[in-house]
């Protein structure tokens, strides 16, 4: 008789573990998931980042461009010209 209530034990026991085991592993999909995500959501940041940081330098190449072609302008005798007349 201790046999069978040790062996009911043991069974529910087994099946508790096996339940236990099949949330572990569900957790561990969902978690795997969450993670596989993650990281291509981080690449895709990475490579807007990286055109971003060309955009501005490119931004940045133009404004000095543009500054000494202002300075150029400025400095030409016909926009001293020009601006004695306004």
């Amino acid at each position: 008789m201790d046999e069978n209530i040790e062996l009911t034990h043991l069974q529910k026991e087994n099946e508790y573990l096996k339940k236990e085991l099949e949330t572990q592993k569900y957790n561990y999909k969902s978690l795997s998931s969450e993670l596989g995500q993650s990281i291509f959501k981080c690449e895709d940041l990475d490579l807007e980042n990286r055109k971003l940081k060309k955009e501005i330098e490119e931004l940045k190449e133009e404004i000095e461009e543009l500054k000494k072609f202002k300075e150029e302008v400025e400095s030409s005798t016909s926009w001293k010209i020009k601006s004695v007349f306004k």
